[in-house]
């Protein structure tokens, strides 16, 4: 890695050299390696390089472009030890296909599927690699005149995961079209440099959800990723991690922070977000001025805040703090549970009658699917109409079976299990009343 730095540094093809994209093609789906990516950054720079030289607008004279790469070339894409691995990439890309969605004059959704390099030759004697150029690059990487990103090869071609690449164009995007999707609610203003992805978006754009031809249905690539913790990990915290190293040695001006949205589902922090926030910063607009806070999230910062309204923060501010009392809340539950205390309906009483429902809730999710943690908190919430101490019941029944060893013990399975037949069915029957299983037919 050091030559190939080594190299960059000093090759002026590579350090300061922009080129740009079209933003649809830097919405596309991840479908190459890392130094697939590479090989196609270097092309693009010089796609440029000889078009504004040449000032090659024509489109028959595009179609005759071809490319010449030395042995410095592939150096600085991939390594002096890794000529054999570049040159694989290389030839690679002659078959591979590059997915593009787009739409037409009318609005209606395009498939489109096309090759960067129609043709590569290498050339013993001469040493050098031939490329030829598909023409269908010329709508994206030459005839541009608005909604382009410029990118800057030096920082691109140095990353060192294909998820940070993405991350990287997406945040060179910012300050061109800050709207890097549409949102679900457009009113909303999000503040300069923040993007927000629904989680179906995010999975597609970095390449993690199943990808098919849409005619022949045929398997481009296979789901990866399924649990969002594991995305979090794999992808983001190591594209975030990567990106703000390079950021603290002034070798790139971007890098970003996350903020997961509202969560559905059940798991320990309450199943998958619904969408994520990305915010972006650079060297002109930090995160923060003060250099010790000019870094990813911890522990006891102050929430981010991706809306510019005062409304909104406001809301984001109170479900946050909500959110913390119903942690800690859980945390003494837990407490109470792991020390096998004696607490009894009074105690769950004084908690206050909405505690106790954001408490329940939050069991459940641990254990239950939407729609069930949905039935289960209706059936509670009606038995509370009819009975002030309901909630309080059902808190004390949860309390006396957590602490119990075979409980404690179970897989997730076992647990459930146990939390239908015996929590809600049996030992509710000591207050009169119980809940059946939901029927799921």
């Amino acid at each position: 890695m050091v030559s190939r730095i080594n190299i960059l540094k000093k090759s002026q093809k590579a350090v300061n050299q922009q080129f740009r994209y079209k933003n649809t093609l830097m919405r596309s789906p991840i479908d190459y390696t890392m130094l697939e990516r590479r090989v196609l950054y270097k092309l693009s720079e010089e796609i440029k390089k000889r078009f504004q030289t040449n000032s090659l607008s024509d489109r028959d004279s595009w179609k005759n472009l071809i490319f010449r790469f030395s042995n410095k070339d592939l150096a600085i894409i991939g390594g002096q030890k890794n000529y054999k691995k570049t040159f694989d990439s290389i030839l690679g890309l002659t078959d591979r296909t590059i997915v593009q969605y787009g739409e037409n004059e009318q609005g209606q959704l395009v498939f489109g599927g096309y090759h960067w390099i129609s043709s590569f030759e290498y050339n013993e004697t001469t040493k050098d690699y031939v490329i030829r150029v598909s023409p269908e690059l010329y709508d994206y990487v030459i005839d541009i005149t608005e909604k382009y990103t410029s990118l800057d090869l030096y920082v691109a071609i140095r990353l060192k995961s294909k998820y940070t690449q993405k991350f990287y164009e997406i945040g060179s995007m910012c300050d061109n079209d800050n709207q890097f999707f549409e949102q679900e609610a457009p009113h909303r203003q999000l503040k300069n440099r923040v993007i927000e992805m629904s989680m179906d978006a995010f999975r597609s754009v970095f390449g993690l959800s199943e990808l098919r031809m849409p005619k022949t249905h045929k398997l481009i690539h296979k789901e990866i990723y399924t649990r969002f913790e594991q995305a979090r990990i794999k992808v983001i915290k190591k594209a975030q991690t990567e990106l703000y190293t390079l950021y603290k040695n002034h070798e790139s001006n971007i890098w970003f922070d996350y903020l997961p949205g509202e969560r559905e589902g059940r798991g320990r922090n309450g199943g998958s977000p619904k969408k994520i926030f990305f915010f972006f910063y650079t060297y002109e607009h930090p995160k923060s001025t003060i250099e010790e806070e000019d870094r990813p999230f911890a522990e006891g910062d102050i929430s981010l805040n991706p809306f510019a309204s005062e409304t909104e923060e406001k809301t984001l501010t109170a479900n946050t703090q909500s959110k913390k009392n119903t942690q800690t809340a859980l945390k003494t539950f837990r407490r109470s549970t792991s020390k096998k205390s004696q607490y009894g309906i009074t105690d769950w009483m004084a908690m206050g009658v909405p505690t106790c429902r954001t408490l329940i809730k939050a069991l459940l999710d641990e254990y239950f699917h939407p729609m069930e943690v949905e039935y289960y908190i209706m059936q509670i919430d009606h038995e509370q109409k009819q009975c002030s101490e309901s909630y309080a019941q059902v808190m004390q029944v949860f309390h006396q079976k957590l602490h119990q060893a075979k409980f404690e013990n179970g897989n997730q399975a076992y647990r459930k299990k146990i939390i239908e037949d015996y929590v809600f069915q049996k030992n509710l029957q000591d207050y009169g009343w119980s809940i059946p299983p939901m029927n799921r037919h």
